[in-house]
């Protein structure tokens, strides 16, 4: 069973010296991270190559950008073996709120947070589509609320895949 831990001067000798794991995705990671910390993407997560890399250590600090995603992976890790997994509250917004280094390259904005204004902008496009031309355009409606459902239902979602590959999104 994983615990959850607070970036606060009592945990910060445990935070230091974790092994800390960032589960955001390769360009997020890329833009920026926790200084020593791996990437292990949610998006590809596979716990049985995730414990043959992480075998070495007791402690292991899961994070993300905000906490929600971290979550999520901690919740699918079968934690039999003998180490300790603990999510970051607050993610990596938490770590920089309370003066913690991290390594800077880039600013994004987060992948979900880019999803969310093209989804708004295919709805509101094509409402002004089918009010000018023809009622035809409110698929594109549909075809976006059948996606929200489906993100919602199983976690996957396929617009925010194809922002991720994005030029504006690449970080090297």
């Amino acid at each position: 069973m994983f615990k959850n831990i607070e970036v606060k001067e009592e945990n910060k000798k445990k935070l230091m010296e974790s092994l800390l794991v960032d589960v955001r995705e390769k360009n997020e990671y890329n833009a920026e991270h926790i200084e020593n910390a791996i990437n292990f993407p949610q998006s590809t997560f596979n716990s049985i190559e995730f414990s043959n890399i992480i075998k070495n250590n007791k402690n292991i600090i899961i994070y993300c950008q905000s906490g929600r995603r971290s979550l999520q992976v901690c919740e699918k890790l079968d934690n039999t073996n003998n180490y300790q997994i603990f999510n970051l509250i607050g993610g990596i917004n938490s770590w920089k709120e309370n003066g913690l280094n991290t390594e800077f390259r880039k600013k994004l904005i987060p992948i979900d947070r880019q999803t969310q204004i093209m989804m708004g902008f295919f709805i509101v496009f094509s409402l002004m589509l089918s009010q000018i031309y023809s009622s035809y355009w409110l698929i594109i409606t549909t075809i976006v609320g059948v996606g929200l459902i489906n993100a919602g239902i199983t976690g996957w979602c396929g617009l925010s895949k194809v922002i991720n590959r994005m030029p504006w999104n690449k970080v090297v």
